[in-house]
């Protein structure tokens, strides 16, 4: 067994350890530095403790500063700046240049001259030619200190400083909302997209569906002094997918933005979440929530429904849906006909 021995303690929580060699005579100095202070002697990054709070990005602590926990910016999209990479620079592949008065081509020009001379791409090549990493640095600048700081950086200078409204709207219309490039969308902090559980972060995590993350959380694998930390959190995470699954939302992601969801799918989240809750003495309306469900799902949604009536909860449900009805304690038929001609107990 190696004993461990450590040096002289070095300022700000800083030491170095060694261990003897096999015979015990020598000293092995391992080269890296350890700190108290969750900082890296060798690269100069440093980190404040790890709280919950780091995790959220309805935190100030955890949010992204760039896009403000949004997830997306409003700025010049790649795709409408550059809507056909058949076209080349000299066919005026740049769609917000076509319209620039002749002296801002003429200086548009300059900037991209010295640019794509540097690449040795011709002007007369069509832009989906250009290899990637070169495409890169077109959109975004070279990070080496060159002149050219990005064609959407110099979009973004033109929009802010321009004094032209006619201008400005016609800029307007190249932007939109832009996947965050700091965080890829998590909204959340470096710190927190640092940690990794599983070679996944907690961005990463929440790109997965109700399906792969079940599928991820119950593969965990962790040593017995982790466990007594993760078992009970587990539990919980594999608890409330189940609530998911029962009813039959596995395709949706966990990072699935609410105003996209359909109707039905709306509905069925939040009664995943009620189901979860444990509340009782509750009357639970729903909308035809069958809507937009495989007919494979109706039996896992019903059950699901059943599971909220049995914890003593009332459970009424607008719906045409034959199963559904098969399965209802009571049925109310409201008619005869629909609109101004209904409203009346039928049967």
């Amino acid at each position: 067994q190696r004993q461990m021995c450590i040096r002289d303690s070095y300022s700000d929580g800083l030491v170095q350890i060694c261990y003897l060699d096999e015979s015990g005579d020598e000293a092995v100095w391992r080269d890296r530095l350890f700190s108290t202070q969750y900082a890296c002697a060798n690269c100069g990054i440093s980190y404040e403790e790890l709280e919950p709070r780091t995790f959220s990005f309805n935190s100030p602590y955890g949010v992204c500063a760039t896009c403000e926990g949004m997830g997306s910016r409003v700025e010049f999209d790649p795709e409408l700046v550059v809507p056909d990479m058949e076209l080349s620079f000299a066919e005026g592949a740049i769609a917000p240049w076509r319209n620039a008065t002749a002296a801002r081509q003429r200086k548009y020009r300059s900037h991209l001259a010295e640019f794509l001379e540097a690449k040795k791409i011709d002007w007369d090549a069509p832009v989906g030619q250009l290899r990637n990493n070169v495409w890169q640095q077109f959109l975004y600048g070279e990070k080496n200190g060159t002149k050219f700081c990005g064609l959407l950086v110099l979009l973004e200078k033109e929009f802010a400083t321009t004094t032209s409204q006619d201008r400005q709207q016609q800029l307007a219309a190249f932007r939109g909302e832009v996947l965050c490039a700091d965080c890829d969308g998590s909204r959340l902090r470096p710190e927190a997209n640092s940690v990794v559980l599983a070679d996944k972060n907690i961005g990463q995590i929440t790109a997965l569906t109700v399906a792969q993350a079940s599928e991820f959380f119950h593969d965990l694998e962790f040593c017995e002094q982790d466990r007594l930390v993760a078992d009970p959190l587990i539990a919980e995470i594999s608890r409330r997918l189940e609530f998911l699954t029962k009813v039959g939302v596995t395709y949706l992601s966990l990072n699935r933005p609410a105003d996209t969801l359909s109707g039905g799918e709306l509905q069925r989240v939040r009664l995943a979440t009620s189901i979860g809750s444990g509340l009782v003495g509750v009357c639970y309306v729903l909308d035809e929530p069958t809507i937009g469900l495989h007919p494979r799902d109706n039996q896992r949604l019903l059950d699901a429904l059943c599971d909220l009536r049995d914890q003593g909860n009332s459970v009424l449900v607008v719906e045409h849906d034959e199963a559904m009805m098969r399965r209802a304690d009571h049925i109310i038929d409201i008619g005869p006909r629909a609109g101004d001609e209904g409203g009346r107990i039928v049967a």
